[in-house]
């Protein structure tokens, strides 16, 4: 639309190929489904991004089309995993990013995904509400690069009436280049999870 501003439209097909622990898990009340055949999607996007030399913002609205969805299988014990026949996936993402002073990055982004079944009914055991942000730091001249990022995950309902409660996956890393010679160079990096 203009050197800032852009509308994106996209179509794929994609698969996903089971886990090993949803292939193989084996614990007191969970067990793997080795028979469990592939995730298949038919993907359309569309949405529209923002972008100055500070800031960047964008929101895409999306439908997924999926054949043999993999989902938690709650019905006898031990509980296992199972192929849903099919289910469509809609919603939205949005995401901003900010380039501050002195080499801060702070970045946030927002995932609504809603799932129904070929009958209109919730697909459950996956969280609607997905939020991620980081917090990234650099400084080229000392070869210092820092980040911290997290993702947070609504509760996730189930279809016997239980649920998983809400969570929080966090991330920190520090990598300090040395030695560099043209394009090569020696990395130490740390990492905290």
């Amino acid at each position: 639309l203009s050197e800032a501003q852009r509308l994106r439209l996209s179509w794929g097909e994609g698969f996903r190929a089971p886990f090993f622990n949803e292939l193989y898990l084996r614990t007191a009340s969970f067990v793997g489904n080795p028979n469990l055949q592939p995730e298949q999607s038919a993907t359309l996007t569309g949405g529209y991004a923002w972008a100055s030399s500070r800031l960047q913002a964008s929101v895409d609205v999306f439908r997924a089309d999926v054949e043999d969805g993999i989902t938690f299988d709650l019905s006898g014990f031990p509980f296992t995993y199972a192929n849903l026949s099919e289910y469509t996936a809609k919603g939205v993402n949005t995401s901003l990013s900010v380039n501050l002073p002195f080499g801060f990055v702070p970045q946030v982004a927002y995932t609504l995904t809603q799932r129904e079944d070929a009958q209109g009914r919730d697909v459950t055991g996956l969280p609607k509400h997905s939020t991620y942000v980081k917090l990234l730091w650099a400084d080229p001249g000392l070869g210092l690069r820092a980040s911290l990022r997290g993702q947070l995950n609504s509760e996730a309902q189930f279809s016997d009436g239980t649920s998983q409660p809400s969570y929080q996956l966090w991330n920190a890393n520090v990598t300090k280049r040395f030695a560099r010679r043209g394009p090569y160079g020696l990395s130490v990096f740390g990492q905290l999870d």
